[in-house]
């Protein structure tokens, strides 16, 4: 929080720490997804970019900003992951912390590769981004959410095909298993806070946030066998 936009237009802006950041917002909403779907994956270790809240020149409404990467690779993940077969094992991850917070929007263009190793040992380093349409997190009612098939959350198919099958025991379950009600409850409040405003599904996407972890794994093996 506390960065200075320069100069933005609908999708960019320059911030004072001389980066180019993603601008989400100002719909709450997309914030609270945005913004909890990059804490949460950060605190369960996935990769995310750096990222905050900021408040433009001229205006008191927060946006979110994902910093933009300037060493990105300007091709599709499925494309990089044909290749680089070292990113499926994030690729499965993401499944667990999509079926989690209800993502039903993991598609080739938000995960992100930048290149690392230089000339002698290449490969690729991944970042996730994009999480507005993690509906847990957006808002949408925790039982409405249980009624969805976990394949929703499933990835598009071009990442899905590179999936591999079955579902494959994941350390991310236990690290998410460990999130517990007062972790979650605290990001949500330091969010309140920083906006100035109540978050009213607050209470609800804590507790089936917490109630999806207990039985994350039969959810994520019904995601890959529907």
């Amino acid at each position: 929080e506390g960065l200075t936009i320069y100069a933005s237009n609908p999708r960019q802006a320059l911030c004072d720490d001389g980066r180019r950041y993603v601008l989400k917002g100002p719909a709450l909403a997309q914030i609270v997804a945005e913004y909890m779907g990059y804490t949460l994956a950060k605190h369960v270790e996935l990769p995310v970019p750096e990222f905050a809240l900021c408040r433009p020149n001229a205006t008191s409404e927060v946006l979110f900003a994902s910093r933009m990467s300037d060493r990105a690779l300007r091709f599709p993940a499925d494309s990089m992951l044909r290749i680089d077969k070292s990113g499926i094992g994030l690729l499965a991850d993401c499944v667990v912390f999509d079926v989690w917070v209800a993502n039903e929007d993991r598609n080739p263009g938000n995960i992100i590769g930048e290149p690392i190793g230089g000339f002698a040992n290449p490969s690729i380093s991944y970042l996730l981004i994009d999480f507005e349409r993690s509906l847990l997190l957006s808002g949408t009612s925790g039982l409405e959410v249980n009624m969805f098939s976990p394949s929703r959350f499933m990835p598009k198919p071009a990442l899905k095909d590179l999936l591999p099958r079955p579902a494959v025991r994941s350390a991310l379950l236990d690290r998410i298993a460990s999130v517990t009600p007062a972790i979650i409850f605290g990001h949500f409040t330091d969010l309140e806070n920083a906006i100035g405003e109540r978050i009213s599904w607050r209470d609800s996407a804590t507790h089936h946030l917490v109630s999806r972890a207990t039985k994350l794994t039969t959810l994520v093996r019904e995601a890959y066998n529907d």
